[in-house]
């Protein structure tokens, strides 16, 4: 279902569910319980591997662990730097989810409709064709490099080669966009993107938006000082 809602909807649902998981308390991990559970939900509706997901966590994680360590190093202790951690991986977790169901094309569009600077979107889809075309320019030069090179290059003959190949790739992906920049004026390109989504705010997409931001509100909200509740209660146990 997630999948054919408003591009719309969902990123304004995510962008609120990471807002609400940033505006929990430093130190007060428990509503991070139900934020895991509430994700899980999101990624089975999804149908997305779960790899996909460890994998997108394990690319990201590495700048969120040494913020994490540093503030555990610090005076700010254990609970805040856990919350730092939690915080950021939920994050990730939720933007991850948002693109593996919705195309960067229909990200961007909803981004335009919803009152995004046009500089801002603009920027953003002339760099997202540039970046595949650079993936594209490096693979073909990698594969001609391999079929030139009749063996495995290594220590300092891969390092030049790769420096080599980082030059060249500059210049050959500098000349290629200007070619198709001339050609995207010589077919009318006026410095907006088509609109190619006819998107429909419908029912579903209020249903979805609200429900999932209901959710996040009741776990930020009803599960918070959950720690304190917790010990407090263990005491008079005691």
């Amino acid at each position: 279902m997630a999948g054919k809602l408003d591009a719309r909807a969902k990123l304004i649902a995510a962008f609120g569910a990471i807002l609400i998981v940033s505006s929990t308390p430093p130190g007060d991990l428990w509503p991070f319980a139900a934020y895991l559970i509430l994700i899980c939900c999101g990624w089975m509706m999804a149908q997305i591997p779960a790899m996909t997901l460890v994998s997108r966590l394990a690319a990201g994680s590495l700048f969120l662990v040494v913020a994490a360590v540093l503030l555990l190093l610090s005076e700010a202790g254990a609970a805040v730097a856990a919350s730092v951690l939690f915080k950021g991986l939920s994050a990730l977790a939720i933007v991850t989810l948002l693109t593996e169901t919705t195309p960067i094309a229909s990200i961007l569009w909803a981004m335009r409709k919803l009152g995004a600077p046009r500089a801002i979107t603009l920027i953003s889809a002339i760099m997202l064709r540039f970046v595949w075309m650079l993936f594209e320019e490096f693979g073909r030069m990698s594969r001609a490099r391999a079929s030139r090179c009749g063996g495995t290059l290594a220590g300092e003959l891969l390092f030049r080669a790769h420096g080599a190949q980082a030059g060249l790739l500059l210049v050959r992906s500098w000349e290629r966009a200007d070619r198709i920049y001339n050609g995207m004026l010589a077919r009318g390109f006026t410095g907006e993107m088509p609109e190619t989504h006819a998107g429909h705010f419908g029912w579903k997409a209020w249903v979805f938006t609200a429900g999932g931001l209901l959710l996040f509100v009741a776990a930020r909200y009803f599960l918070a000082n959950g720690t304190s509740v917790v010990l407090s209660a263990s005491m008079l146990m005691s």
